[in-house]
């Protein structure tokens, strides 16, 4: 059989041992030896990718794993709640492919070592000189804002009859690079509303509007803050609001109790929306007027705060007069890059204390906020020994 075998050219046990031997091999007794046959169709058109435990995870519970983007993006393949870049990686020589490639602990692989070994014919059915590297990535959401942006609601007495305008939730993963759950967070950040099914965005004078109508409603009925009873104040509120859009801003502004009849909001960010009220519509406030007038606007009970405008307002104390004027988080580009220069732009120099409510939201356990503030940031010392941050970069 061996000389059969020899005469037309294809490799027996025996001289598959002598090419070993004479390579410097060591053969382990007993166990198969494949030999490589290529095909006469080979494909060179194969991608491999590599799976890292996130993505195998996903794949082996039947979770949904995609590629998104545009054909001008890069690929960012996404699980349901992670996002990954796609990087091609060459391999300094070429790996050939085979379906069914024998390892230890494979039944053939056992059987054959119980045989006493012996010859497995494989044949290489492709090549390739490179593969797909997952790497871990914040979702590109940056165009998040701009496609809520083209359909704003500002009441349906504006609305068109028989209008339908917005995107679906299923609509923004075809257009947005991120994994479901970086989107839910990305319309939250927002402030998106879901009305009939699209999402939207409230123009930003119909948005203060409602919910400083919902706050007054509160002092009328002397409802407390941490419990509006949501029923009783769409029933008040019915011919002003629709409920979809007091249930959004009560979610916005606070949280759904326990009994799931009542919402309770929360004082900073009530402050905080009333902050935005006043600074919107002026360049620069005087600090000690803006103080009081903000004191007047929030409802009874809530004393409001310097730490209160973190993320949402900057101020200059050290200005004749003191001023304070709006700069709020939300307003910032979604990008790593573009987010510090607008930064920068704004205040050439930053505490951390400052800094960190603009960028808290761009650190991920694979980039700490350490990590990228050392990459885009320089810091220094003031007169006063307090670290100061400016721009690694020109502008």
């Amino acid at each position: 059989m061996d000389s059969c075998e020899e005469g037309k050219g294809i490799r027996t046990l025996s001289t598959v041992c002598e090419a070993a031997e004479t390579a410097g091999i060591h053969m382990v007794p007993n166990n198969p030896v494949q030999v490589l046959r290529f095909s006469e169709a080979i494909n060179g058109n194969v991608r491999l990718l590599e799976l890292n435990p996130e993505v195998e995870k996903s794949l082996k519970q039947g979770d949904r794993v995609v590629i998104r983007g545009l054909a001008s993006d890069e690929a960012i393949l996404c699980t349901e709640s992670k996002s990954f870049e796609v990087k091609v990686v060459e391999t300094s020589n070429t790996m050939l492919l085979c379906r069914d490639i024998q390892t230890p602990g494979k039944e053939a692989f056992t059987a054959s070592q119980s045989a006493g070994g012996g010859l497995i014919r494989q044949e290489v059915c492709g090549s390739a000189c490179s593969y797909l590297e997952l790497r871990p990535c914040r979702g590109h959401l940056s165009r998040l804002a701009e496609v809520l942006s083209e359909h704003q609601y500002a009441g349906p007495e504006t609305e068109p009859d028989n209008f339908v305008a917005g995107y679906t939730f299923r609509d923004l993963l075809d257009l947005v690079q991120g994994s479901e759950d970086e989107l839910w967070t990305g319309l939250k950040r927002c402030k998106a509303c879901c009305i009939d099914g699209f999402w939207r965005l409230l123009s930003a004078d119909y948005f203060e509007q409602a919910f400083d109508r919902i706050v007054q409603s509160l002092a009328e009925k002397d409802w407390p803050i941490y419990e509006v009873p949501v029923d009783e104040c769409c029933e008040l509120l019915t011919d002003l609001l629709p409920r979809v859009i007091i249930e959004h801003c009560l979610t916005c502004y606070g949280k759904k109790n326990d009994n799931g009849a009542t919402y309770c909001l929360d004082e900073e960010l009530v402050s905080q929306f009333y902050a935005g009220y006043l600074l919107r519509r002026v360049a620069k406030f005087n600090y000690a007027e803006f103080m009081e007038v903000w004191q007047q606007t929030v409802p009874l009970g809530i004393t409001v705060a310097l730490e209160m405008l973190k993320g949402i307002a900057l101020h200059d104390l050290t200005a004749r007069p003191p001023v304070v004027w709006h700069f709020p988080a939300n307003s910032l580009p979604y990008d790593v890059s573009p987010r510090f220069n607008a930064l920068f732009q704004e205040r050439t120099k930053w505490t951390l204390s400052d800094l960190r409510p603009y960028i808290e939201d761009l650190a991920t356990p694979q980039q700490p906020l350490e990590a990228i503030l050392l990459k885009h940031t320089r810091s220094t010392m003031d007169v006063t020994g307090q670290k100061l941050y400016n721009s690694r970069h020109p502008l």
